[in-house]
Order: C-alpha cells, then structure tokens, then sequence
C-alpha cells in the first residue's frame, strides 16, 4: 500500500475522499485501539465513552434520509456548509456546561461503543459510495455533498481523537 501524505499533526491530507475513507478505514481503528476508558481529555468534559457515543450519534444522524432541502437554508445550516468547505479543523468551544450535564451513557461499555462506531463508519463509508450524486441533506448541516459530508467526519473524528484525546497516528 503507498505512503500516505501527513500534515504537521500527522494525519494525512483530505484532499479527496478516497484519503478520507482511507483515513475513516485505516486510522481511526488504531486511534481507537490506543483510547483508554480512564483517559483524560486535553479539553471538554467528555469522557472517551461519551465522546464515542457522540461520534456515533452524529454520525448515524448524518446519513439519515431526510428528504429533499427546504427551499431556503437557514443562517445556521449555510455557516455550516461554508465551515465544512473552508477545510478547516475544528476548534474547541468551551461552554458553561459542568459534567452533570453530560448525558447518560447508553452503552455498556468503551468497548461496546468503540464496536457500534466502526459499525457506523462502515455504514457511513457504504452510503457515500453509493449514493451517487445525491447530496445530503440535515436540519443543522445544511447540504452537504457525499464527499463533503466524509470530510467532515474526518475533522470531526481528528478533533476528538487526535486533539481531544491526544490519540496519534501511525505512519505506515
């Protein structure tokens, strides 16, 4: 298999959506591997078992059919889709938000959960390739094209994992 292409924090450069599957398909797995029930964040308040159960819930709740897009977006779901295309990482906005305020755990365990995210990729992965030129459509996202919408995971994964988390790749 060829190298892949790192950027300054070693992940590799998403530049299409076949980098981005591949990141999706390769590095998560081992990212998952490395994250540690006990493990601190670097920032936020999830734990690793929350933040996995909120990377599945977002990611299931992306894919959803939803039907066509309203004729007109809202503000909210147009600065989305501008952030998405911008390609830039994501950023942490802390909150007011204490833990009590985490929601309750619906997994039984880290390893449950990191079992139903990689099931979630997969079913993530499939809809993009064969969805053809069906763009998405979500209430909070907006419209977002197949290969816009696995771009976004990869920010979204990156910034839990790798930032969040302080996970890291590994080069092959």
């Amino acid at each position: 298999m060829p190298m892949i292409e790192m950027n300054t924090i070693g992940s590799m450069i998403f530049n299409s959506m076949e980098n981005n599957i591949k990141y999706l398909r390769m590095q998560v797995p081992s990212l998952l591997a490395q994250l540690q029930a006990d493990a601190t964040p670097t920032f936020g308040l999830m734990t690793p078992q929350h933040m996995i159960e909120h990377l599945i819930w977002v990611t299931k709740a992306s894919i959803k059919d939803l039907g066509p897009a309203p004729a007109e977006l809202n503000e909210k779901q147009l600065k989305f889709m501008k952030y998405v295309k911008s390609g830039k990482p994501m950023k942490h906005f802390p909150s007011e938000k204490t833990a009590a305020d985490l929601p309750d755990l619906r997994m039984p365990s880290l390893e449950a959960a990191v079992s139903e995210l990689n099931t979630a990729i997969d079913r993530l992965i499939i809809d993009a390739e064969t969805r053809g030129d069906r763009d998405y459509y979500n209430p909070m996202m907006g419209v977002l094209s197949p290969a816009e919408m696995v771009d976004f995971h990869v920010r979204h994964y990156q910034h839990h994992l790798e930032n969040q988390y302080q996970l890291k790749v590994v080069a092959e």
